[in-house]
């Protein structure tokens, strides 16, 4: 271990004892800046769930206009919008399990 220079009359206890504080300040700056993290994924978290509840209503409202239209009266789908359809439902089938 490298000697750390004191100043005149210093001992090897209030030697000790600083590098103690220090390492005490560097846990407490690391919980601090965990506790930081910690809130803002917190947050990020809060306004994903809000997206999903008004992403989730939206699909409600849509499935319950489509619902009133007879199958015939619905729009047909170009070939790459079916595709993008089977593609959608085949990741959602992977992400469930």
């Amino acid at each position: 271990m490298a000697t750390i220079p004191l100043p005149h009359g210093w001992t090897d206890h209030v030697r000790s004892c600083l590098l103690h504080a220090i390492a005490l300040a560097s846990a407490a700056l690391s919980v601090a800046r965990s506790r930081r993290v910690a809130r803002s994924l917190r947050t990020d978290l809060e306004r994903a769930t809000h997206e999903i509840a008004l992403l989730k209503e939206e699909l409600a409202l849509k499935d319950a206009r489509w619902s009133r239209l007879s199958p015939r009266r619905r729009p047909h789908y170009a070939p790459v919008e079916r595709m993008r359809i089977l593609q959608l439902n085949a990741t959602r089938r992977q992400w469930r399990g």
